[in-house]
C-alpha cells in the first residue's frame, strides 16, 4: 500500500474528541453493567441457597419465574455464573455470563485451566476452544471392556450405554466422564426371543 494510503486508514481509524468521550461512556456502561450482571448472579445464588423465597413461593424457579420474569435456564445459569466466578479468580481476565456458563459443566481446576485462555475471545470462538479441550481430554479417558453378559436366558435385555453421537456440544456429556461405547453387535444368545 502507498504511503498516501496508509496515512489515509490512519486518518479514518482515529476517533474524534467526541468518539472518545462516547466510547469512554460506552466503556462505564458495560463495566457497570458487568458488575451488574456479577451481583445479580451472587444474590440468586444466595436467595436459592438460604432459600428465601420460601415465604411466598414453593420453589425457587416460581419466585424467580414470578417475582422477576425469568426463565428456569437464565435462572440457574445466573446461579452457575456466580459458581464459576467463585472458582475463577476474575484477575486478568474479565468473563461474560455466556463463556462463565459454558465452563459450567467442567470440573473446578478445569475452570480456572480454561478461563484465562477463552476470556479474550468471542463466544463462538471460546465454544471452539472449550470443545477441542474437552475432546482432547477425552482421548486421555481409556475406554474400558464392557463386562460380559449374563449367562441365561431373559425376556428383557434393558441396556444404556455411553454410546458415541455425531453431535458433540451441550452440558454434561458422558463422553466427558468415561469413554463411549463402539456399537456392536449382541450374541446370538441376547438376540433370541
Amino acid at each position: 500500500m502507498a504511503p498516501h494510503g496508509l496515512l489515509t486508514q490512519k486518518r479514518s481509524q482515529l476517533l474524534t474528541h467526541g468518539e472518545q468521550a462516547r466510547l469512554r461512556e460506552l466503556e462505564r456502561i458495560i463495566e457497570r453493567g458487568l458488575q451488574a450482571f456479577v451481583e445479580v448472579a451472587a444474590a440468586l445464588l444466595e436467595i436459592r441457597a438460604a432459600r428465601l423465597y420460601r415465604a411466598s413461593h414453593g420453589t425457587f424457579e416460581a419466585y424467580a419465574r414470578e417475582r422477576f420474569q425469568l426463565a428456569r435456564t437464565t435462572t440457574y445459569g445466573y446461579c452457575d455464573a456466580a459458581r464459576i466466578l467463585g472458582n475463577v479468580s476474575p484477575e486478568g481476565h474479565e468473563l461474560s455470563l455466556s463463556q462463565l456458563r459454558m465452563l459450567a459443566p467442567l470440573e473446578a481446576n478445569e475452570q480456572r485451566e480454561l478461563a484465562g485462555a477463552i476470556s479474550p475471545l468471542t463466544v463462538a470462538e471460546a465454544r471452539r476452544v472449550i470443545r477441542a479441550w474437552r475432546e482432547q481430554r477425552r482421548h486421555l479417558v481409556a475406554v474400558k471392556d464392557p463386562p460380559p453378559l449374563p449367562v441365561g436366558t431373559f425376556r428383557t435385555l434393558v441396556a444404556d450405554p455411553p454410546w458415541r453421537y455425531e453431535h458433540d456440544w451441550g452440558d454434561g456429556l458422558a463422553a466427558d466422564q468415561y469413554g463411549r461405547c463402539q456399537p456392536r453387535t449382541l450374541p446370538p444368545s441376547a438376540s433370541q426371543g
